[in-house]
C-alpha cells in the first residue's frame, strides 16, 4: 500500500528542533560554526554549498566558506584544512565532493573526526560500521529521519538501495543494517 510523505513537513520539523539547539548554545555561549572547504570550479558543488550555507544561517549558526583553485597542492589544502579546523569555536567541517582525484580519499583523513560533518573519516566510517558512531551522515540520517517520522519499524524489512556511493548509498546500507533490515544494493553493474 503506498503512503503519501509529507517530506517538506519533516524538514521543517527538523529545522525547528535544529534551529532551538542552535538558539539553546547561544544561549550559553557557545557559537555553532559550519566551515565548508569547496576546491574547484564544479558549478553544482558550489551550488550545493551554497545551499548548505543558506540553510546554516537560517537555523542561527555561523558559516564560512573556504575556496581554493582545483590548481592547489595536495600539501597546501592540508595545512589550509589543519588552520581552519584550529579555530576553536569550529563545531563542523565539511569538505565539499569532488576534490581533485589525486587527493581523494586522503585528504578526507585530514578533517579532524569530531568536526568531520560528513562521517567521511576512516575513523567516523568504522564506528558507523561498528555502531558506534555518535554521529550519523547527513543523507543517510534524512533518510533514517523520515523512516522513524513514519513509524517504519526497520526490522526485518527487505531495503533495496539504488547506489553504492560513499555519501549515501554505502553508509546509508550499514545504518540500515545497524537497525537489522536485509539490504540489497544495486549499482551500474547490476542487471535490469
Amino acid at each position: 500500500m503506498a503512503q503519501i510523505i509529507d517530506g517538506k513537513g519533516i524538514a521543517k520539523k527538523i529545522h525547528t528542533k535544529t534551529a532551538h539547539k542552535v538558539a539553546s548554545l547561544k544561549a550559553k555561549n557557545i557559537t555553532v560554526k559550519l566551515a565548508v572547504i569547496l576546491v574547484g570550479d564544479d558549478k553544482a558543488s558550489a551550488l550545493y554549498v551554497k545551499k548548505k550555507g543558506q540553510a546554516a544561517k537560517r537555523v542561527g549558526m555561523a558559516f564560512e566558506l573556504h575556496e581554493y583553485p582545483a590548481s592547489i597542492a595536495y600539501n597546501e589544502l592540508q595545512q589550509e584544512i589543519t588552520k581552519i579546523q584550529a579555530d576553536p569555536i569550529l563545531s563542523g567541517l565539511i569538505i565539499q565532493l569532488p576534490v581533485p582525484e589525486n587527493f581523494y580519499p586522503h585528504i578526507l583523513d585530514v578533517v579532524d573526526p569530531r568536526v568531520d560533518v560528513d562521517c567521511l573519516t576512516h575513523y567516523n566510517l568504522g564506528k558507523l560500521v561498528m555502531g558506534t558512531h555518535s554521529i550519523m551522515p547527513p543523507t543517510p540520517g534524512a533518510v533514517l529521519s523520515v523512516l522513524d517520522d513514519i513509524e517504519i519499524d526497520l526490522k526485518g524489512k527487505k531495503i533495496t538501495i539504488v547506489g553504492a556511493g560513499v555519501l549515501v548509498g554505502k553508509p546509508l546500507s550499514i545504518a540500515l543494517m545497524n537497525k537489522e533490515a536485509t539490504v540489497t544494493i544495486c549499482n551500474e553493474f547490476t542487471p535490469d
